[in-house]
């Protein structure tokens, strides 16, 4: 299953679609967030706190439930 959210990334403030089923973690990073993506990009470091990626994958997840 995919579950795909949009950040910001810290560099160039840029959108990015993250397949956050993919994630081997996410942590806070330099007032943002580092994800780790082991098949893919490795470390992403995008704007948004752990709370707000862990809000969004909730939102994707009780969504694809209705």
């Amino acid at each position: 299953m995919s579950t795909w959210i949009t950040c910001t990334s810290i560099e160039g403030r840029k959108p990015i679609q993250i397949n956050m089923a993919l994630a081997a973690t996410y942590v806070e990073h330099k007032g943002g967030t580092r994800i780790w993506v082991p098949v893919d990009e490795g470390a992403i470091d995008v704007v948004e706190t752990p709370d707000q990626i862990a809000a969004a994958i909730s939102d994707i997840e009780n969504a694809s439930r209705t």
